[in-house]
């Protein structure tokens, strides 16, 4: 996102001190994280293209942080057509 101080930025740290950090499988994914990513973020960072794909794949899951219902939410309205189908096929 560019900067340390960028408002997402803060929201994925905040996830991460929160939950991630609080867990054992969390603090072994944060572990493995920052053992792994520091060749690719260089990589990403001489490359603006780059850059837009990693914010662009990061969104879903800012927001399903910043909004938690949101991804249940459209979990549900995926889900009701294809109920309506199966019970269809059964009658």
């Amino acid at each position: 996102y560019g900067s340390y101080l960028d408002p997402e930025v803060r929201l994925l740290r905040n996830f991460r001190d929160r939950y991630l950090l609080t867990n054992a499988p969390g603090t072994a994914f944060v572990d493995w994280y920052y053992r792994t990513s520091p060749p690719f973020a260089d990589v990403i960072a001489g490359s603006e293209v780059l850059r837009f794909v990693s914010r662009l794949a990061l969104t879903p899951l800012v927001y399903g942080i910043k909004y938690p219902t949101v991804p249940g939410l459209m979990f549900f309205l995926m889900i009701i057509p294809l109920v309506r189908r199966v019970r269809r096929k059964l009658t």
